[in-house]
This record gives C-alpha cells, structure tokens and sequence, in this order.
C-alpha cells in the first residue's frame, strides 16, 4: 500500500473492463459538486468562478444552488423571471473563497422558468431552473 501522504503516490482503480488496474499519477479536481461528508482536514480551494445547476430541478417549493468561488469576492446571487425582472437577491455580501450553498424557497411564487444569476467582480454566470406547482 503506497503512503497517502506522499505527492508521488499512484493510485489504482479497478474499472471492471479488465483483470488489470488503472494507475494514475496526477489527479487535478477541477470542481466539487458538495460530496455528502469531507474530513475536516480535506480541503480543495476552486479553481475557478463556477455557477452549478440548481438541484433539484424542476422543484417544488424548494431547490439548491451551490457554487464555489476562487478568492474572496462581492457576491450577488439574485433570481430572475422569464421578462427578466428581480425576483428576489438570495445573496449580496462579500464572500470568502470555497464552496457555497443557498436554499431557495419559492412557496409564494407562481409556477414557471426562474433564472439565477451570480455577479462576483467581472465574473457573471446566469443558468435556467424551473418551479413547477
């Protein structure tokens, strides 16, 4: 068994392809989509701005938006309807750098298409999520 705190350590997966494992030397994680439980010492900073798709979508009355930020930032995540007005700013406070969660709960808003749009300094992502009653 090869030491895990090594950073030369290979790594083998068995694939079900073959009798043979697979090793990798290098493994880049480019983005975390929130795994459901990480040790406290495991830490992996983005990379990157990244907006993720709304989970679950469609959705009633509550959904999920994560998205994960590179360096401390002004951020605004706001929601949008289909003629392109404010629906309502789930978030609009500086931010430190990691992974971030929101809940959204739509009870008192009609059924239909909701975009969300996070603004964090030049970076802007918008993605399309759907309320259905």
């Amino acid at each position: 068994m090869e030491d895990p705190t090594d950073n030369n350590a290979r790594f083998g997966f068995d694939l079900g392809l073959s009798d043979a494992d697979v090793y990798v030397d290098n493994i880049m994680v480019s983005s975390v989509v929130f795994p459901a439980s990480l040790s406290s010492d495991f830490t992996v900073a983005p990379q990157s701005f990244l907006l993720f798709q709304n989970y679950p979508n469609p959705f009633n009355p509550t959904t999920k938006i994560n998205y994960e930020l590179p360096i401390t930032n002004y951020i605004n995540l706001s929601i949008f309807n289909l003629l392109g007005e404010l629906v309502t700013t789930l978030v609009d406070e500086k931010q430190n750098a990691g992974y971030h969660q929101v809940e959204w709960d739509a009870s008192g808003f009609a059924s239909g298409v909701y975009y969300y749009k996070l603004h964090a300094g030049e970076f802007v992502q918008v993605r399309k999520m759907v309320l259905i009653r």
